[in-house]
Parts: structure tokens; sequence; C-alpha cells
């Protein structure tokens, strides 16, 4: 016994129901035959190849964004990582310089200077200070 369905495009995907009124003649279903007829399958496809490109362009549209999110991060990380490379290098610098300074200070400086001072508190005690200066 045949079928109940038949394909009204080579395509197969529309389907319309055939009914056995007597011996071999058959009756389709006639707003299947209507949409057929008028083209409705054709725009039900087009609509359908439209919603998949769509789908497409989306998935490759996460797609870009998420490498160039990645690229980014890549990006940022060795920006930061050359902003911490160079400000080692100016610290190392500065630190070198203040070294240099401190050095040349003590060697003009290299005696210290004492003093001796006297105070006398509210008690009346006579207090006596050394005072050393760099």
């Amino acid at each position: 016994m045949p079928s109940q369905y038949l394909p009204t495009d080579p395509s197969g995907r529309k389907k319309i129901l055939r009914k056995r009124i007597t011996g071999e003649a058959v009756k389709f279903d006639e707003d299947a035959l209507q949409s057929f007829v008028t083209g409705g399958h054709k725009r039900k496809e087009e609509r359908r190849r439209k919603a998949q490109q769509e789908i497409k362009n989306k998935k490759l549209e996460e797609q870009r964004m998420k490498r160039r999110e990645k690229e980014a991060a890549k990006r940022a990380e060795l920006r930061k990582t050359k902003a911490l490379v160079e400000s080692n290098i100016y610290l190392k610098k500065t630190i070198e310089e203040l070294r240099s300074i401190q050095k040349e200070r003590m060697g003009s400086e290299n005696q210290q200077t004492t003093e001796e001072r006297s105070f006398v508190s509210p008690d009346g005690m006579c207090i006596k200070a050394v005072i050393k200066s760099l």
C-alpha cells in the first residue's frame, strides 16, 4: 500500500496529504496545492534560507568578537608588561642616581660634626647633650 503523503516539490520538504476516493484516483490537499501553485513554498524556503544565513552570520560575528577580545587582552598584557619593564628601568636609574648623589654627599661630608650643648631644665639640673650630624 502506498504512502499517505506525497512530496509536492523535488526537495521533499513540503508534503501534501492524498486521500483515496475510489480505485486509483487520488485527491490532493487543497491548501497544500494552493500553496504550491501560488509559490508559498518558495517564500517559505527563502525565509528558512535567510534565517539560516542570519544564524551563520551571528555565529561568525560571535567568533570574531571572541577573537578580537583575545587579541585586545594580549595587547593589553603586552602594554602592561612593557610599562612594568620601563618603570623598573626608570626605578633602577633613579635608584642609581640617588646612590650616586648620596656617595657625592658622603664624599664631601665625610667627617661628622659633633656638637655639645648644655641645657638647663626647669628643675635647675644641667643636661649635656651630644648632637651628631651627618
